[in-house]
């Protein structure tokens, strides 16, 4: 609550057995009220004035008399009224007169309680009309007045106990004249805002003055109202004894005040003009805002001085119904005209308006809203949509609209001839329809993005025309939304930006290619060093680094020139790459010193054997001008993470390894570990005899079963391919077939068990009833291989075998790239009727985005899954999400590595349909395989785990 202290005389208690009434008769005297006593004559029923107290009496009429009369008129007969406008005089003032019925002593009192305000100066006089049959007692008088006052009136002792109140104190409080007397405050109102009335008392008893305050209060109810209040010490002989106050009602007032504030401000403060027109003749405006005359440029009374006609622009008398049947039907309307201003231009505004009723005249309320900025807005909307389709139907750029269901809306003629389609033809069309699958599901991964964001979205497309022109096109995707910010469509932009792209990979080639030799350069060297140690510790993989220095190099450049050494360094990385594998880097760090990346090694004696490939690439000779030279190498490696995880450290420590071999007499390799010298001269020796293998026919394949697990029928095969070493055995195919990938022996050898295999299934199918399925493992770089695809038919032809009798297994490590060469051998090989299986299935870098994108028919689970499916739930677990996925997509599984029942049976209860493994057979030859049982017994449903 607002406070504010005024310095006053305090009230002097009198000494005197009045006590209490004598006391109020001087709070009336310190109010700024004035209380009169009005007696009747009974004989007249003329109304006489006699001033009991209060302030100076300052009622606005000319003398008593007139007073006297004009209140005869007005005071009512009934028991209460209010009167709101009261005509005293000259003038008018508003009046709030209260009439009620009081008692005091079981005598019936007539008390008529007059509240004048007065709205300027905000003075209040209180009268008080007294019937004169009224007792002459002077304290049941006071507390009869005090009770008929609507404001509260209290007196406290010094301890702040009340001693006198009146009703309305008791009805704010809920409290009644025993429940308070002699009581604190604190036992029926909040306790924060008793110690505030306290504090309050304190300090107007310390300074024996009076404090008025303003602001809201609350009682035991919860009920805020707000009040004018006053309170006074009251002394005697020199001392405080206690406090009167009294509190007056003033949230009506302020609530009424601020409505009418407001409505008032929020009217003039309107950025759209508003006016009230009079129908009566001439129609005119009664009222304008302060808008409106901002907006025709006249003053409020220049406005409400002239016709409404003097205003209209056009449309805006015509289109106001006159004749107010509007005004009956309460009906809105609607419509848009022109104003004239003072100025002679007119502006066009939309107007909202409706008719009024009040006191038997129509009126007119409207509401004018200028509407230059639409109608400019419209007209620039049309002109800028004939300036883009002129700009769009002109531009070199290829522009086309989708819907949000990625069909095609527009397309203008550059868009047409970069993509080869037609205008009309393009109608209706999706990315796929137009550009194909691959590129189309592109264009719609990219739609997507925008519609979901709702933002911008650029990307680069490449295209080969109908002519195999190959260019590149720079698309920026722009989401199109409604009002209410949804997306509606998407604009595509489009521009040919080949030779952009050309140049960008020059700039590209010039940072990270040396200019010599072609091959990466020092910063393309470290930035696929940091990537590929990061992968290998994502994927907790094995990886090397190599560093390889030419011997005595600087007596070629010295001897004969700078220009000869030149050629020498590009005739060495033309053969180091030759050399190495399709997925390691070699880089040229500088002068004579290169550096090779291995990023994925399954055993430390790869990279050894490929160190002793590299050094036996220099043993051939250099032929440099018609001259012969020969030349060697000094080799270092270093391992991740044996010997280092920084990729500082392992150039280091190879860099270190390579000057050791240099030590060592040249034309080395040297490494951390001494062991791998041995194995990987090992592997060369085998590499070489494995080049002899296949003709001197020591290659034999072994045929493991693959069994119904419905009824324990064998349904199939696969071709398991052994080498059949004269000194060493049989050697199994994890130690040759690393080596023959590496060599490119792997084409033959998988050429020759293709053939094989098909002769096989052939043979057993002549005479079969149900067809035998064989399976055979392609590696990916047999699969690579451009001829493979082309020579299967003519395998099929020479071995009379049928595409159905073959399933070609490959791994996962062959799709992740998603190649479009992959993609549509592998559809070649579907229309031919040959089934395609993912062998090893989740052992690799799985994704699952390729089952869907290539055209798988069976998933095999890899046996490190199968092992432990009965007692490791979490395995047990992925081979269930495994075979649910599958049977969604229509794939057939096979389980690998079956060894018990009860891996069976887990296995046919949770859907999968063929198994392999031990359980059934091991892997055999043509002769033992003839010999199995066509049909196995495998659990049923009524097996028990």
């Amino acid at each position: 609550m607002q406070r504010d202290t005024v310095s006053s005389l305090p009230i002097q208690w009198p000494d005197t057995d009045q006590g209490i009434p004598d006391a109020l008769s001087l709070l009336l005297s310190k109010l700024s009220t004035s209380v009169f006593v009005l007696h009747r004559d009974e004989s007249t029923q003329l109304v006489q004035m006699r001033y009991l107290a209060g302030a100076s009496l300052l009622l606005p009429f000319k003398s008593s008399s007139n007073f006297c009369q004009d209140l005869n008129a007005f005071i009512p007969d009934t028991e209460s009224s209010q009167i709101t406008d009261w005509l005293m005089g000259d003038a008018t003032f508003p009046l709030c007169m209260e009439v009620s019925i009081c008692h005091a002593n079981q005598t019936r009192y007539v008390t008529k309680l007059i509240l004048q305000r007065d709205a300027t100066q905000r003075q209040f006089y209180w009268g008080g009309l007294l019937d004169q049959t009224v007792a002459a007692d002077q304290r049941d008088y006071l507390q009869s007045l005090f009770d008929n006052m609507s404001s509260m009136m209290w007196a406290k002792d010094k301890e702040g106990r009340i001693l006198f109140a009146n009703a309305a104190y008791y009805e704010w409080t809920g409290q009644s004249l025993l429940g308070v007397a002699g009581q604190q405050e604190s036992e029926w109102l909040p306790s924060a805002e008793v110690e505030a009335f306290m504090e309050e008392d304190r300090k107007v008893m310390a300074s024996q003055s009076k404090l008025e305050t303003e602001g809201p209060a609350s009682n035991q109810f919860g009920e805020v109202r707000w009040f004018d209040s006053w309170k006074s010490a009251v002394v005697s002989h020199g001392e405080a004894i206690g406090t009167i106050g009294f509190a007056r009602d003033m949230t009506f007032q302020r609530s009424v005040q601020s409505d009418v504030q407001l409505k008032e401000m929020l009217l003039e403060h309107a950025r759209d003009m508003v006016m009230l027109i009079s129908f009566e003749e001439p129609v005119r405006l009664t009222y304008v805002n302060r808008e409106a005359c901002v907006a025709l440029g006249y003053s409020r009374d220049a406005l409400k001085s002239m016709p409404l006609s003097e205003i209209d622009g056009g449309g805006l008398v015509s289109q106001i119904d006159l004749s107010g049947h509007h005004a009956i039907t309460a009906e809105r309307i609607r419509f848009e005209a022109s104003c004239l201003r003072k100025d002679g231009t007119t502006i066009p505004v939309e107007v909202t308006g409706a008719h009024l009723l009040f006191a038997d005249n129509v009126y007119f309320l409207a509401m004018l809203r200028d509407i230059t900025a639409t109608k400019q807005a419209e007209n620039a909307l049309r002109e800028r949509e004939q300036e883009f389709r002129t700009l769009a139907e002109n531009s070199s750029d290829s522009i086309a609209r989708f819907d949000v269901s990625h069909r095609v809306k527009y397309i203008n003629p550059a868009f047409s001839q970069l993509f080869g389609c037609a205008s009309q033809s393009a109608q209706w069309q999706t990315p796929v329809q137009l550009f194909g699958e691959v590129d189309g599901t592109v264009y719609v991964r990219y739609l997507n993005q925008t519609i979901s964001s709702k933002a911008a979205t650029q990307f680069e497309m490449f295209w080969s025309s109908s002519d195999q022109e190959r260019f590149c096109v720079l698309i920026r995707l722009t989401p199109e939304l409604d009002h209410e910010g949804n997306v509606i469509s998407v604009l595509a932009i489009g521009r040919d930006v080949s030779e952009l792209n050309d140049y960008r990979q020059k700039v590209h080639h010039l940072a990270f290619f040396d200019n010599l030799t072609g091959l990466p350069n020092r910063a393309m060297f470290q930035d696929s060093l940091s990537q590929m140690l990061h992968e290998s510790a994502q994927y907790q993989r094995q990886s090397a680094v190599m560093l390889i220095d030419l011997d005595l190099f600087k007596e070629v450049n010295d001897t004969l020139g700078h220009p000869v050494g030149d050629q020498l360094l590009c005739q060495v990385a033309n053969r180091l790459k030759s050399k190495l594998r399709s997925n390691d880097l070699v880089a040229r760090l500088g002068g004579d010193e290169f550096a090779v990346l291995f990023p994925e090694i399954i055993h430390k004696d790869d990279v050894a054997v490929l160190a002793s490939k590299l050094l036996a690439a220099f043993e051939a000779p250099f032929w440099i001008g018609g001259r012969e030279m020969f030349m060697t190498g000094s080799v270092g490696i270093a391992y991740y993470p044996d010997d280092a995880t920084s990729s500082e450290d392992l150039v280091r420590y190879a860099d270190a390894a390579m000057y050791a071999a240099k030590r060592a007499g040249r034309n080395s390799f040297r490494c951390y570990n001494s062991e791998m010298t041995r194995l990987a001269n090992e592997r060369l020796a085998l590499e070489v005899e494995l080049r002899q293998a296949l003709a001197r026919q020591q290659m034999v394949l072994r045929y493991q079963p693959k069994v119904s697990l419905d009824d324990g029928t064998v349904v199939g095969s696969e071709a398991l391919i052994r080498w059949q070493h004269p000194e060493l055995g049989l050697i199994s195919p994890d130690r040759f077939i690393p080596l023959a990938e590496e060599s490119a022996l792997i084409v033959d050898i998988g050429r020759w068990v293709l053939k094989e295999a098909c002769l096989t299934v052939s043979e057993w199918n002549r005479q079969a009833a149900t067809p035998h399925r064989m399976a055979i493992n392609l590696s990916a770089k047999q699969f690579h291989s451009s001829s493979l695809v082309d020579e299967i038919p003519a395998i099929l032809e020479i071995t009379n075998c049928q595409p159905d009798w073959i399933e070609l297994e490959i791994t996962e490590s062959l799709l992740l790239h998603e190649d479009e060469q992959v993609l549509r051998d592998l559809q070649r090989l579907r229309i031919m009727g040959i089934t395609i299986a993912i062998d090893d299935f989740g052992t690799g870098f799985s994704a699952l985005s390729y089952l869907t994108h290539f055209p798988i028919d069976t998933l095999k689970i890899d046996r490190s899954f199968i092992s432990s499916v009965t007692s490791d739930p979490y395995k047990a677990g992925l081979v269930r999400a495994m075979i649910s996925m599958a049977d969604c997509l229509g794939q057939t599984v096979v389980a690998e590595g079956v060894e018990d029942m009860d891996q069976a049976m887990y296995l046919r209860q949770n859907g999968c349909q063929i198994a392999q493994g031990y359980l059934f057979g091991k892997a055999v030859s043509k002769a033992e395989f003839e010999q199995l049982p066509t049909k196995f017994f495998v659990p049923q449903d009524d097996y028990v785990l």
